[in-house]
């Protein structure tokens, strides 16, 4: 996706850190954003099983989010 160019409507929907909670996008409008339930889903099990990914497997993912910014 991230080559391909595809990108969520809300690219900042996930930087807890940067971005206040008042200013990121609602869970509903998350929900419309196909890229966005895409990017969430693979964060999520990259987060949940790291241990089953290989290290290459990691990089890929990091970059792939870095792409999105």
């Amino acid at each position: 996706m991230a080559t391909a160019g595809f990108k969520p409507l809300y690219t900042r929907a996930f930087d807890t850190t940067l971005v206040p909670r008042n200013m990121r996008p609602t869970k509903k409008q998350l929900a419309e954003d196909t890229f966005a339930e895409t990017y969430a889903a693979v964060a999520l099990e990259t987060i949940r099983r790291p241990h089953e990914f290989k290290d290459q497997e990691l990089k890929d993912v990091m970059w792939s989010f870095s792409r999105v910014s």
